[in-house]
């Protein structure tokens, strides 16, 4: 199953967040909150992301999401 992420997630500082690295930008998009804090892995087989760095859609699998603890700076 593949989900959707929209372009801009918002994030808390201190938080644990599934995110994965633009290819091509080469910077963070958030997924969504890591209510385990990085416990579990991600519940999706893949991941489409809106990517707001360059403007294009990213198909990520599982093994790409991981678990960051939100700094401020996403």
């Amino acid at each position: 199953m593949t989900w959707y992420v929209p372009k801009v997630q918002e994030t808390q500082k201190g938080k644990y967040y599934y995110g994965v690295i633009c290819p091509n930008a080469g910077h963070l998009l958030v997924i969504e909150e890591d209510p385990s804090e990085g416990g579990n892995r991600y519940p999706a087989a893949e991941v489409l992301v809106s990517c707001h760095l360059c403007q294009r859609n990213h198909l990520f699998d599982v093994s790409e999401v991981k678990s960051r603890r939100a700094t401020g700076d996403e």
